[in-house]
């Protein structure tokens, strides 16, 4: 849901072998109404940027399994052309309390990628085996987890965007 509670962002996707279609629903929060449709394909993670003005949208273009996050307009819900390259399957995203990076977890590959939005590319992906990931309350820490080992790992959010390659 929006910051203000007035929308609500749902990702879909087909499911169709080749990847298919997908993309985002945004409703109307008191009843539920569609307010309109983003396609971005294989849609799967979703973030808001702390301030609540950007939507951030992982997916992966079919056949070629590229992974992707997308940025739209919170107030438009128009996409703003900001797309960054990241491991395929992002399935978990979720954006740092200072709005500056957004933490990509992919679980066709198990990896974290770090976007940077000042530049809206990945800086850097690191594997951990990651399926999802949060941010701890006071914003210090990164949790992954980590399916595959069946534990969460914790990193430090100034080693993971100062150098995430080496921290993860």
């Amino acid at each position: 849901a929006s910051p203000d509670g007035s929308k609500v962002y749902v990702t879909y996707r087909d499911s169709v072998p080749s990847g298919g279609n997908g993309g985002l629903a945004i409703l109307n929060a008191s009843d539920l109404s569609g307010i309109t449709t983003v396609s971005v394909p294989s849609a799967s993670g979703l973030a808001i940027s702390p301030d609540g003005s950007k939507v951030f949208l992982g997916g992966t273009t079919p056949l070629t399994f590229v992974g992707h996050v997308v940025e739209l307009n919170a107030t438009t819900n128009v996409a703003t052309g900001n797309d960054a390259i990241v491991a395929s399957g992002p399935e978990s995203l979720v954006a740092s309390p200072n709005g500056g990076w957004i933490y990509a977890a992919s679980s066709n590959q198990g990896k974290i990628s770090v976007v940077d939005r000042s530049t809206f590319t990945s800086v850097s992906e690191g594997s951990t085996g990651a399926t999802a990931e949060a941010i701890s309350a006071d914003g210090l820490h990164l949790y992954v987890a980590d399916a595959g080992n069946h534990h969460t790992d914790v990193f430090s959010i100034a080693q993971v965007t100062v150098s995430a390659a080496a921290a993860i």
